[in-house]
């Protein structure tokens, strides 16, 4: 006998996102439709993006100026725009989504992702996507008053709730981080992309 013919379900699509951008929150329901709709796996990836290189802001908060400071006129407009799309098509979803009152450092938050994957992986859950879920459930409808992402305490809890075996999580936030500052170009956002 030869090998089994591959199926649909064994190929894999992947989305990469940031949980700090709302258009991550609102991709989560559609990509997740696409895994049904085509008999497919579908994977999130962590996506850092970087508020300089956007256009949107002068600082960011890993600089450790967590205040956005416009560049321009035509850049609040963009912010503006930006949140004004999301909060429509949220609505559309029946989501809510409530502007951040601060700029969001995502860097702990999409390791914890990384990490939710890994989980994933090794106890046949789905607890990316359920990280994924309830993080942005608890950030996006109040603009992340309520939620720190910022926080390994919050973030390892997070993990702890949905069943992931959380003890390694700030070793391993540790270490990702080290090697994230020695790599930062392979986890910021490219401007070249969007061009």
């Amino acid at each position: 006998g030869g090998a089994a013919a591959p199926t649909d379900r064994d190929r894999v699509v992947t989305c990469y996102l940031d949980v700090k951008s709302p258009h991550a929150y609102l991709i989560l329901k559609p990509f997740l439709q696409i895994q049904e709709d085509y008999d497919v796996n579908v994977e999130f990836k962590p996506y850092q993006l970087d508020f300089v290189q956007m256009g949107i802001s002068l600082t960011r908060p890993e600089d450790g100026c967590p205040e956005r400071v416009s560049p321009s006129p035509h850049s609040d407009r963009r912010a503006r725009m930006f949140y004004a799309v999301a909060r429509d098509y949220a609505a559309l979803q029946g989501l809510r989504i409530r502007g951040p009152y601060k700029l969001l450092q995502s860097r702990l938050a999409n390791l914890a992702l990384l990490y939710a994957r890994g989980e994933s992986d090794h106890n046949h859950m789905k607890v990316d996507v359920e990280y994924l879920w309830t993080v942005f459930n608890a950030g996006w409808p109040n603009g992340w008053r309520e939620y720190d992402m910022e926080s390994p305490e919050v973030l390892k809890a997070t993990l702890e709730e949905l069943g992931a075996d959380a003890s390694g999580f700030a070793e391993c936030a540790v270490q990702l981080c080290d090697d994230l500052e020695q790599n930062a170009s392979l986890f910021r956002f490219q401007s070249t992309a969007v061009q």
